[in-house]
């Protein structure tokens, strides 16, 4: 799995289907994603780890300055900043940090289920 088929096979259609506006931005440190609906905003980062964790820990790729300004944008009031993430063949949405346990997955994936993208 790439981000780009994350993005064009996944989270694209999964987002036009509930109804929300989406725009690629893809940009060294801003989110890949802004998307809207009804007043809205959502900043996405899409991140795929096809490698299996090591001692426990799940660590995405981020590139330099990334989680510097999601830190920057939530402190001056901005919007929800998200992470797709892919792991293990599932989708996770969670906020984004340097890194996961199996159990903050674990309760990601039993507090969105089968379905990541959702109302």
């Amino acid at each position: 799995m790439t981000e780009s088929t994350l993005y064009q096979s996944i989270v694209k259609p999964n987002l036009k289907k509930l109804g929300w506006f989406i725009y690629r931005v893809e940009h060294e440190r801003v989110p890949d994603l802004y998307t809207a609906k009804g007043g809205r905003v959502l900043w996405l980062e899409l991140k795929v780890v096809n490698k299996e964790k090591k001692n426990g820990i799940i660590k995405p790729d981020w590139r330099p300055g990334q989680l510097a300004w999601i830190k920057e944008h939530s402190k001056n009031g901005g919007q929800i900043t998200a992470l797709c993430l892919w792991y293990v063949g599932k989708v996770f949405i969670l906020t984004p940090k340097k890194s996961y346990s199996e159990v903050e997955l674990k309760t990601e994936e039993k507090f969105y289920g089968k379905h990541a993208f959702k109302e």
